[in-house]
């Protein structure tokens, strides 16, 4: 039997202002994550992005037919990346001023790739 009422009806409507302070611990927390993935310097999405423009720079060297082709769908890839990556930034700009950047010394960042390490394509 299919309930009569959809699911997301059952979602709480009270007004932002009206919220416990359990939410805005949420919030806050969100927005700091928001950030900490928009980080052009340390953040997840930013070192991915500069994986993606490292392959396709190589395969924009390489003599086959297939390298500039491939290298600039990637670059297309990176570039909608960084469109996430802003994103995701404005995002966290919008939610309440009482969500504040996580610091720095709680942050956790990618672990850097070996040096002489191949990537696989």
């Amino acid at each position: 039997m299919i309930p009569s009422t959809p699911r997301f009806t059952e979602r709480s409507t009270e007004p932002a202002n009206g919220a416990s302070p359990g939410t805005t611990d949420a919030t806050t927390h969100l927005a700091g994550l928001l950030r900490q993935l928009a980080d052009e310097n340390t953040g997840p999405l930013a070192t991915v992005r500069g994986l993606v423009e490292h392959a396709a720079h190589r395969l924009d060297r390489l003599p086959h037919a297939y390298g500039p082709d491939a290298g600039h769908q990637l670059e297309l890839i990176a570039r909608r990346l960084h469109g996430i990556q802003q994103d995701l930034d404005a995002t966290a700009a919008a939610l309440p001023a009482t969500a504040r950047p996580v610091p720095l010394s709680t942050r956790t960042t990618a672990v850097p790739p070996t040096p002489g390490a191949r990537l696989i394509l």
